[in-house]
């Protein structure tokens, strides 16, 4: 998934890069609201991290803007009941106050985001042909049987079952699998679907991954429903 984080440089955004570098969330960063709208357009991230430095007001408005498009998860300096209860009512997934841990923390920004896009509590995606995604075990399972998936491959999986039947260029899986890091280039996209496609293949009737023009998606015959804990 890739994060949009709102926040100047300083030691908190580099202390959430490193949080997300660590989970192999893709991120970009912006250093006020006005950058943040122009990349939350042109990037299409999946979540908005607004750092501790906006203050409240500012923060509730940014929620109510980016929550149309994205899960928001609003850090903020200290705890505050009053303060969260408003960024929750304005759309925020989520309100995170420190002191933070990278790995909690990591696993709060992922919940968001699957609350988001696969439904509140969903655990698990059917994808058709008897394909599963296990959110929670990070695996694909065909008919009960695990397939022997490296984690990139799992990711791309994931990436595509989240975002239903809509394609994803090349460039926006990249900058989901690396963006903030130093990227391979292109070809580790089509590499990637190449194996995975491979791997599956003994276990489905039908393929589950199809190229289209500008990138990639899930097969039209594949049908996706989230399934809950």
């Amino acid at each position: 998934m890739l994060v949009l984080i709102v926040e100047p440089a300083g030691p908190f955004r580099d202390w959430l890069r490193r949080t997300l570098d660590e989970a192999g969330f893709g991120h970009v960063e912006a250093d006020d609201l006005f950058q943040a709208r122009e990349l939350a357009l042109s990037t299409m991230a999946e979540l908005v991290a607004l750092g501790p430095s906006l203050d409240l007001n500012e923060a509730v408005a940014a929620t109510g803007r980016f929550a149309r498009a994205a899960a928001v998860v609003a850090f903020r300096n200290a705890r505050n009941e009053g303060a969260e209860a408003r960024l929750r009512a304005a759309g925020a997934a989520d309100a995170l106050a420190r002191p933070l841990a990278p790995g909690p923390t990591a696993e709060r920004l992922r919940r968001a985001v699957l609350d988001r896009l696969a439904g509140r509590g969903a655990e698990r995606i059917a994808c058709g042909g008897g394909a599963v995604i296990d959110l929670k075990r990070r695996e694909v399972r065909v008919r009960g049987v695990a397939a022997p998936l490296r984690a990139l491959e799992y990711r791309v999986m994931e990436m595509l079952a989240l975002r239903g039947g809509e394609t994803l260029s090349r460039d926006a899986i990249l900058d989901r699998l690396y963006a903030g890091r130093e990227e391979p280039g292109q070809k580790i996209v089509d590499v990637t679907i190449c194996t995975l496609r491979r791997k599956l293949r003994g276990l489905l009737a039908s393929p589950l991954v199809e190229t289209r023009r500008g990138g990639y998606a899930l097969s039209a015959h594949a049908s996706t429903s989230a399934v809950a804990a």
